[in-house]
């Protein structure tokens, strides 16, 4: 980001205080040399990659945008578990790829996947909610 100083920011992150509501989140803009560490206490859809492409339980054909967003024929989608991965990158994903979003999809459903997010981050959302929250669009 071209701001008219140096050195120029390269990043920024957003923060969300434990406990605290979306309207609390902070941008923090990082410089090159300004380290910042954090410790991941849950990712949701942990086994999927930003752009997979899957197939759900209802035969649909899904892309993945973090962090829990699904959409299917241009518009967003509650996927149906289990979800079976076809695409990474562009190409055939490896076997263990596959078989690591099979059996994190086994069991359970997209607003649970979500409902176990919001328990880590401690954020006062219900799970509708939360996906309204990070809708990209």
């Amino acid at each position: 980001m071209d701001d008219g100083f140096l050195p120029r920011l390269t990043a920024s992150i957003a923060l969300l205080p434990a406990g605290g509501g979306y309207a609390e989140a902070a941008d923090v803009w990082l410089e090159r040399a300004e380290p910042i560490e954090m410790k991941l206490l849950r990712r949701a859809y942990g086994a999927l990659h930003s752009g997979d492409i899957l197939d759900d339980a209802d035969g649909r054909r899904l892309q993945f945008v973090p962090p829990f967003l699904f959409y299917a024929d241009g518009g967003r989608v509650r996927p149906a578990w289990p979800l079976a991965l076809v695409t990474r990158d562009g190409v055939t994903p490896p076997p263990d790829a596959v078989d690591a979003v099979a059996a994190a999809t086994a069991l359970g459903s997209h607003p649970d996947e979500i409902e176990r997010w919001l328990t880590c981050s401690e954020a006062p959302y219900a799970a509708a909610v939360a996906e309204e929250l990070f809708d990209e669009t």
